[in-house]
């Protein structure tokens, strides 16, 4: 795991304002929004405990559930932060790329 792209993609979202943030399904948003931080701080806890790829591929999940875009660069730091990746792995990461890629908002 390449540590530093694993803390590039989490100071992301901390520069992240919430006026950046795109859902899948605008509904409620407010209440998405509260989940997308609860969701960063779990990961970040499970990461300070030395589980960082698995608070990574644990996040990206969630935030699928979610329905939060990320952009190109946040997608491409969660590649390179798994390094060698499982099928599972880039298999979340290939459903980012194909469906919830900011930069392809309908």
């Amino acid at each position: 795991m390449n540590r530093q792209a694993y803390e590039e993609f989490f100071k992301l979202f901390d520069d992240m304002e919430n006026t950046r943030m795109h859902f899948l399904t605008e509904t409620d948003r407010g209440h998405l929004e509260q989940e997308v931080r609860k969701e960063i701080e779990a990961a970040k806890e499970l990461g300070s405990q030395g589980e960082r790829r698995i608070a990574l591929e644990d996040l990206l999940e969630n935030l699928i559930e979610i329905g939060l875009y990320l952009t190109p660069e946040q997608i491409k730091l969660a590649d390179r932060a798994f390094g060698k990746k499982s099928m599972g792995e880039q298999t979340t990461l290939n459903y980012y790329r194909e469906h919830l890629i900011w930069s392809k908002l309908p």
